[in-house]
């Protein structure tokens, strides 16, 4: 009977001895359940499992943890629910929402830079209708004094003609102009309402984003260390990125170590997963030095 359960008596005695003599012994650890729906490999997850008990390794100078392929002491799960649902539809979400600001953005600055020269060419448009209507008002006022007088000599006449010609080029000009700030302000209007719509769609889909986030409330458990009549274990839920994964694990190896949270919001050890640094913060080790009694 001893021979048949010798795995169960081991694990046995490695617990009560930790439980007098703690981190005394590597706790070990088998993968149980991984749902194929995470995307993430079973080689992936282990590797980011490896590195997560290797931060608590370090902190302590010893071996703490050990990987067996079946029958450890702690079975680490990973497992597939409303919660990991939630963050893949944030991530499309997320994704339309910062194409659809890029755009926004382009169209933003093309706008920006249609209308400064827009009403720069407007500006120069208005200095030149000014200074021709002052030419044709000096130009007619010649020509109805010339004609008073009978008409104009023939030098006078050529020059008016010239003069003449002159005002005739630059209203064709100016012509040209205003169709071309006619089209400006087309291609302006064109840009405002894509823009308008832009930020109406941005709206809908930041409020949907914003629902999705809450649908299951504000927090929710990223994994969870449970101790019960069927042993130990490690249920992983949801991680939006491998840091994400890779701080919950650590995070839950911490629990399976007897550590509780801590207070510092940096802390691996804090009650949630918002830090983005991967190193043990302070509070941490002290949390360490306290269960292990080092």
């Amino acid at each position: 009977l001893g021979y048949q359960n010798r795995e169960w008596l081991m694990t046995a005695g490695r617990s009560s001895i930790n439980y007098y003599l703690p981190c005394t012994f590597p706790m070990t650890y088998s993968l149980g359940d991984f749902d194929k729906r995470f995307d993430i490999s079973e080689e992936k997850f282990l590797t980011t499992l490896a590195r997560a008990e290797k931060v608590w390794e370090d902190a302590a100078g010893k071996e703490l943890f050990h990987h067996v392929e079946t029958a450890g002491a702690l079975t680490v799960n990973l497992i597939y629910d409303s919660r990991q649902e939630t963050t893949n539809k944030l991530q499309q979400i997320d994704g339309v929402i910062s194409e659809k600001q890029k755009l926004y953005n382009e169209l933003v600055a093309e706008h920006t830079s249609l209308a400064d020269k827009y009403l720069a060419e407007k500006a120069v448009y208005n200095r030149a209708s000014s200074q021709l209507e002052n030419l044709k008002k000096n130009y007619e006022q010649e020509v109805s004094r010339w004609n008073k007088r009978g008409g104009a000599p023939e030098t006078e006449y050529a020059r008016l003609e010239e003069e003449r010609k002159n005002i005739n080029t630059r209203i064709e000009k100016l012509n040209s102009t205003l169709k071309g700030l006619n089209a400006s302000v087309s291609k302006l209007n064109a840009l405002s309402n894509q823009v308008n719509a832009l930020i109406e769609e941005l709206h809908l889909n930041v409020e949907k984003f914003n629902t999705t986030r809450t649908a299951n409330g504000e927090e929710f458990s990223e994994g969870e260390y449970i101790r019960d009549h069927t042993g130990e274990r490690i249920d992983i839920y949801e991680f939006g990125s491998e840091t994400k994964l890779f701080r919950v694990l650590i995070h839950e190896l911490g629990h399976a170590l007897g550590m509780d949270h801590v207070d510092s919001e940096e802390a691996i050890m804090y009650r949630l997963n918002a830090g983005k640094s991967e190193k043990l913060d302070q509070a941490d080790i002290m949390e360490l030095k306290r269960v292990c009694r080092l």
